[in-house]
């Protein structure tokens, strides 16, 4: 079941005839062979006494309709890949599907377990360990176990770096042994390890109408980010800086630079020797990893540290796509009810890394999830600063989600000390930062968390349409604004429901006389894509 804000109209499954899947090594055709598939499974092989498969449906399927059918044969169905297909293991004794709706059975191909990159010369640098030894990352079947995977692996000589995720390994291996790699029953994808992060380099609170949550005069609002924990991943340890003085937990040892200490100060630095360098959540505590650590860490963090928001101002190379790192992290959000996910879009504006020239710059993998914010920066005027990442996403999704000021913005330096940087990197944490306020507002009004659908749907339906009308691949939904996010927390202008495929739900809205515009967006978080899918 999906969360919705709100929703007018109707929903209707879609039928099929010849619908085609899609994944990235190609799209592909199944046969309609519902009742007749087995032949082609005589001769490949089948591990733990499951065949792997992809089926694909006549139409689109309810979570209930499969759960059904998993009951019914023990048919398992994991990842989806458009249209209506699933990656499912296939227990010996089924034979026919038809009286499921299901359209066609073939094999799991290893071409379908590739990334591109890994058939491509040279490989990346960054996972070439020399001697001919490369790391890559491997997804396993969902319904194998860890141990199962370890023996597989050391009898072909392979080794398990670490497990990221409970399908998710980082493994050495020879880079000739790719191949045989993907022909192994048990393989469910392969991709390059993720790349590691590149730093991308009073007005911004302005701007973000930031400074309406946290009032200069005693009348006013005063929501500042008590109460709510942002952890940043970056170069590496913060400080000190009397800004952040009883506020700032470093978890790591690793000191690359100051662009962090930067960035942070947009968070949450407190404008103890310069006001006007005050950050956009100044009560907020802080948490500080090196790279990605802070999301690989959020669920833990989640509930040991209060982590409602991480913020990463960090790329993985141009137009990296949907990938594992993509993946994992729309699992974590939709895993812990309270979590966003902040990224910088890039500073590949003026690069010509997208295959259509201009666009297609997202800088990375994490950004490129579905359910966090990617942030583009705006010179104060609210233009568009030339050096910042434009959309969409690899598959033709809406990124940047939405943009806020990163250009020319005074923050915090060690040894409390102050300067001005420029990038997304800077737009980023403002967004974090002014959300974190966010947070502590609806915790006020409502004593309890908000679910972070409803604030990510609240932070784009409110922001200021900058470009072109509407949502685009340059703004995203526009500028950051604070103030009418707080109004529609203030006036409870959304609402929760649940869907499923082929219901019908009516809302009624009452709208006042004197409305100028009135803006209605559905929003929910989606399941985790396939790495492995086009789209």
């Amino acid at each position: 079941m999906k969360k919705i804000l709100v929703v007018l109209g109707c929903f209707f499954a879609l039928t099929a005839t010849a619908q085609k899947v899609q994944f990235r090594s190609g799209d592909i055709f199944v046969t309609a062979n519902a009742d007749n598939f087995r032949a082609q499974f005589s001769n490949v092989p089948s591990f733990n006494g499951k065949h792997y498969a992809v089926i694909q449906f006549a139409k689109s399927t309810s979570l209930a309709d499969r759960k059904n059918i998993t009951q019914l044969t023990g048919i398992q169905f994991f990842d989806y890949i458009p249209r209506y297909a699933f990656i499912a293991s296939l227990p010996s004794g089924v034979n026919s599907l038809s009286q499921y709706g299901v359209k066609g059975v073939m094999p799991y191909l290893p071409e379908f377990k590739m990334a591109k990159v890994l058939n491509e010369k040279p490989l990346p640098e960054w996972i070439n360990l020399g001697n001919g030894k490369i790391k890559i990352d491997v997804t396993f079947h969902n319904d194998i176990y860890k141990s199962m995977v370890e023996y597989q692996l050391a009898m072909l000589g392979m080794e398990i770096l670490d497990w990221k995720e409970f399908n998710l390994a980082e493994v050495i291996l020879q880079e000739s042994q790719l191949q045989a790699l993907s022909e192994k029953v048990y393989v469910k994808y392969m991709q390059p390890t993720s790349a590691p992060g590149v730093v991308e380099n009073d007005e911004g609170r302005s701007s973000h109408r930031t400074n309406t949550l946290d009032a200069d005069y005693l009348a006013g609002n005063h929501f500042i980010g008590n109460g709510i924990t942002v952890s940043m991943g970056d170069d590496g340890v913060v400080g000190p800086h009397i800004d952040f003085q009883g506020r700032l937990t470093n978890l790591t040892t690793n000191n690359g630079g100051t662009h962090g200490d930067h960035v942070l100060g947009i968070v949450g630095g407190a404008g103890n020797f310069n006001p006007a360098a005050r950050g956009n959540a100044a009560g907020a505590d802080l948490v500080v990893y090196s790279g990605y650590g802070n999301i690989s860490n959020a669920t833990n963090d989640y509930t040991t540290r209060g982590v409602r928001i991480t913020t990463n101002s960090l790329g993985q190379g141009c137009n990296s796509g949907y990938n594992n790192d993509a993946s994992t992290q729309d699992q974590r959000i939709n895993s812990n009810y309270s979590l966003m996910s902040v990224h910088s879009a890039g500073n590949s504006g003026t690069s010509n890394c997208g295959y259509v020239n201009g666009y297609y710059q997202i800088t990375g993998g994490y950004k490129a999830g579905k359910n966090c914010l990617a942030t583009g920066n705006l010179v104060k005027d609210d233009d568009l600063a030339n050096s910042s990442s434009r959309g969409p996403a690899e598959d033709g999704r809406i990124k940047p989600d939405i943009c806020a000021v990163g250009t020319n913005v005074n923050s915090t330096q060690p040894n409390d000390t102050y300067d001005i940087f420029t990038g997304t990197s800077m737009a980023a944490p403002g967004l974090a930062g002014t959300l974190a306020s966010l947070w502590e507002a609806y915790k006020v009004k409502n004593v309890a968390d908000p679910y972070s659908a409803v604030m990510k749907g609240i932070v784009l339906n409110s922001a200021d349409d900058l470009g072109r009308p509407g949502p685009d691949f340059q703004y995203g939904w526009g500028r950051l604004n604070a103030r009418r996010a707080l109004e529609i927390i203030n006036n409870d202008f959304f609402k929760l429901d649940t869907i499923d495929n082929s219901m019908v739900d009516l809302h009624t809205i009452t709208v006042p006389a004197d409305v100028a515009v009135l803006k209605i967006m559905v929003y929910y978080h989606d399941a985790i894509g396939a790495p492995n899918a086009t789209i």
